[in-house]
C-alpha cells in the first residue's frame, strides 16, 4: 500500500485496488463515469451498467466509507441490493449561472447531482463544524482544467472534511483532473490518485503541486 499513498496512477482502477488489502482505505471519494455523457468515449452506458457492480463491490471491500457521485437516471441500477451498505442520499446544488449538462423534456435543468454515501459512517473529531445535506457550488468550466467534469474544490473538501479525519487515507479511482487530491492535500489527508487517461495523469499531478486555486 505504502507505494499508492500520496500518488497518481495511470492504470484501469481494478488493476489497482485488486492488489489492495480489505479496508486498507477510509474513504473512498470518487466521480466515476455516469453513462449519459454521448460525446465522451470514456462514458459508455452499456459500460457502465456492466461494471457498476463491480466498481462497487471493490470500493466496498477496500474501503469503510464510499462515497460516489451519480446520474439521477442512473440511481435505480446504482443502488439495486445495496439496501444493507447504503447510507445517505447528499445533493449538489448547482446554482443560476452554472453550465447545466442539458435540460428534461418538461424543461427543467439538470440543476442538481446525487451523491451516494455507502458503508460506516466515520468516528469523526467532536470538535468538527455542522453542515447541511446539500451542497451549493457552481461547476467548473471545462476549460480551466480540460475536463468536463471537474467538480468543484469546496465541495470536494466539504466532503472530505466531514467523512474522514486528518492523516486518514482517501481514494479516488476515477480522478479526472485531481480535484480530491487537491482537497486532501489541503486538508492534511493521504491520497492515492488513479485514472486511466495519462493526459488527466498531467493535469492532476499539476494541480496538486500547485497551491493557488481559485475557490467555487
Amino acid at each position: 500500500m505504502d507505494k499508492y499513498i500520496n500518488k497518481i496512477i495511470c492504470d484501469d482502477c481494478l488493476n489497482v485496488t485488486k492488489g489492495m488489502p480489505d479496508k486498507s482505505v477510509d474513504l473512498v471519494l470518487t466521480d466515476p463515469p455516469y453513462g449519459v455523457r454521448k460525446k465522451e468515449d470514456w462514458d459508455n452506458r452499456e459500460n457502465f451498467l456492466k461494471l457498476i457492480d463491480v466498481w462497487l463491490s471493490e470500493c466496498f471491500r477496500i474501503s469503510k466509507t464510499t462515497i460516489w457521485f451519480c446520474a439521477g437516471k442512473m440511481l435505480p441500477y446504482i443502488l439495486k441490493n445495496k439496501e444493507n451498505v447504503f447510507h445517505r442520499l447528499l445533493i449538489w446544488n448547482k446554482p443560476e449561472g452554472t453550465q447545466f449538462a442539458g435540460a428534461m423534456h418538461s424543461n427543467i435543468w439538470y440543476s442538481i447531482e446525487p451523491i451516494l454515501v455507502f458503508g460506516e459512517y466515520p468516528k469523526l473529531d467532536k470538535k468538527k463544524k455542522y453542515g447541511y445535506s446539500s451542497f451549493t457550488s457552481p461547476t467548473v468550466p471545462k476549460k480551466l482544467f480540460g475536463h468536463p467534469t471537474t467538480k468543484p474544490i469546496r465541495l470536494i473538501e466539504d466532503l472530505v472534511y466531514f467523512y474522514s479525519n486528518k492523516g486518514d487515507l482517501v481514494l479516488d479511482q476515477f480522478c479526472g483532473s485531481g480535484t480530491t487530491g487537491v482537497a486532501c492535500k489541503n486538508l492534511k489527508r493521504r491520497y492515492i490518485l488513479i485514472d486511466k487517461e495519462q493526459r488527466y495523469c498531467g493535469v492532476s499531478k499539476d494541480r496538486i503541486n500547485n497551491t493557488q486555486e481559485p475557490m467555487f
